[in-house]
């Protein structure tokens, strides 16, 4: 009788071990992937950011020919005529200032939903994580721009899809660089869908 009360205790003790067993190792693998998620995340946010200070500078250097070498009445596309430049969901805004620096205006996504232009010597991009400034670059020309950048912020759960998925949203812009007048460069961004 003290056998079989023995083995049944015994018999409860091992259901409870493999038990505290398979939840252990189930907690331990959702540490392990949230992990995961979070460094692969944080992989395509620096190649996203890469990627737009590779464009940003492109687009400053455009805009730099237009206004130097350009004559009055020169027009050109970044990237080109028929393309459009993405503006990765990374990007706060890219637009223009008088001071080197300066971070861009606490409405900027209202600005850029409603194509607002600014103007100044200064080229700007800011993202979202850097909120004391904005990387910029002087040109010799006074330049008049829209806003462009994230219009709102989109969903959180549709923003982590994206990213888990490796497709950080952006959103697409045709560029016009044109030259109306001596010492001044009209920037103008159409969103696309």
């Amino acid at each position: 009788m003290k056998q079989k009360i023995l083995g049944k205790k015994r018999a409860k003790q091992k259901a409870v071990a493999a038990w505290i067993w398979i939840v252990g190792t189930t907690m331990l693998g959702l540490i392990v992937f949230a992990a995961g998620s979070a460094i692969f995340i944080n992989i395509a946010e620096v190649q996203e950011k890469n990627g737009m200070l590779e464009k940003f500078a492109d687009l400053t250097t455009k805009i730099k020919a237009v206004c130097v070498k350009g004559g009055i009445g020169e027009v050109d596309h970044y990237p080109g005529p028929k393309q459009a430049m993405g503006v990765s969901q990374v990007v706060r805004a890219i637009y223009v200032t008088n001071e080197s620096g300066e971070v861009a205006p606490d409405k900027v996504s209202v600005y850029i939903a409603k194509n607002m232009t600014s103007t100044g010597k200064f080229l700007c991009m800011q993202f979202f994580d850097e909120s004391d400034m904005g990387k910029c670059s002087e040109t010799t020309c006074t330049i008049q721009m829209n806003y462009m950048g994230t219009p709102a912020k989109a969903s959180y759960l549709s923003n982590l899809v994206g990213r888990i998925s490796g497709s950080i949203p952006s959103y697409k812009y045709r560029i016009m660089i044109t030259k109306p007048i001596k010492d001044f460069v009209l920037v103008e961004a159409i969103a696309t869908v």
